[in-house]
């Protein structure tokens, strides 16, 4: 073995929790981040026989499910609650959304690859902002390389 890969989403980071919770809160829906993290964790294993071996993650129609599930969780299931916190979701930091935090054994997990002498590096179905993210984090001062999907389109058609 020469190299580590990693994702960035669901591996070196993770969802903010905690801004989701205050966002519902603003809605009159009281919820700690625990609970926002504890349903987000159950949509992901709700949405996995969904999805088609090959298949990108990134379909609306799986952001819809997986959004539902969570929110399902939490006990918000009125259509228009559902919808009005989509948009927010959508509009919410952009580019980078809510995926903007490091996950808490992600710097460990890095640097125990490179002391093994290992190449440790990320590839991710981005929109193009990984890097930044990481960058925020503090955790791209530890990888090799950062490839980006979105980056590496956009480089294919020039």
């Amino acid at each position: 073995m020469r190299a580590v890969i990693f994702d960035a989403g669901n591996t070196l980071l993770r969802m903010n929790y905690a801004i989701i919770a205050e966002h519902l809160g603003t809605r009159g829906r009281r919820v700690t981040v625990e609970e926002v993290e504890e349903a987000e964790l159950r949509a992901r294993v709700r949405l996995d026989p969904h999805l088609a071996p090959g298949s990108s993650t990134e379909s609306t129609v799986t952001h819809g499910r997986y959004l539902r599930y969570l929110l399902e969780h939490l006990a918000i299931t009125e259509e228009a609650e559902i919808d009005a916190i989509a948009r927010w979701r959508r509009g919410y930091n952009l580019p980078v959304g809510l995926w903007n935090r490091a996950d808490p054994e992600a710097i460990e997990a890095v640097r125990r690859v490179r002391a093994a002498g290992l190449v440790a590096g990320v590839i991710s179905n981005s929109n193009g902002s990984v890097r930044s993210i990481l960058e925020e984090t503090g955790l791209a001062a530890h990888l090799h390389f950062i490839i980006d999907s979105s980056v590496v389109a956009n480089c294919q058609g020039s």
